[in-house]
């Protein structure tokens, strides 16, 4: 409804019963249904929603990444209980496909939330305390990855060296 033109409004269904309620109206049928709405609408302060399609595209990967997660559970306690090695191997590999997806969508939400603060007005990062935190969240992010692949190397480093002083003492 939104994307052809069309204006929404979020309603607390709650609030609307206890307007219906108010109003007397106990009956329930669609046409009952849509003039209560619209009285409800034109009498009480309602917002009307916009249509943002990069907050959409934000939405989207959220949600997809939430039920990866979920599914990262499921899948671990399922993991837990198999005894036969090769469905063990199975959901290992199943494990770390969804991982890989997770830091997938995780690096794409990072650079759609630092497009979505950049095309904000300063004015509005600056006041809007969502927004705001946002960009925190978004530097923060930057710093931590480059944190852990410094890390990561140094990790890398020490194996390496810890291996070669294994390798020597076996000589």
């Amino acid at each position: 409804m939104l994307t052809a033109g069309l204006s929404v409004r979020r309603i607390n269904p709650n609030r609307l019963r206890q307007f219906a309620r108010a109003r007397g109206a106990l009956a329930k049928n669609d046409r009952l249904d849509a003039r209560l709405i619209a009285e409800y609408v034109a009498t009480m302060p309602t917002h009307a929603m916009r249509h943002d399609p990069d907050a959409a595209r934000i939405a989207e990967i959220v949600t997809m990444r939430r039920q990866l997660s979920d599914e990262h559970v499921a899948v671990e306690n399922q993991a837990a209980q198999l005894e036969d090695a090769m469905l063990r191997r199975l959901a290992k590999r199943r494990l770390a496909r969804i991982e890989a997806d997770i830091r997938l969508l995780e690096k794409r939400l990072t650079e759609l939330i630092a497009e979505y603060v950049a095309t904000m007005p300063a004015h509005v990062v600056g006041h809007d305390p969502a927004a705001a935190r946002i960009a925190e969240i978004v530097t923060m992010r930057r710093q931590l990855s480059d944190e852990h692949v410094a890390v990561e190397n140094q990790a890398a480093q020490l194996e390496d060296a810890m291996l070669r002083r294994l390798a020597k003492r076996r000589l």
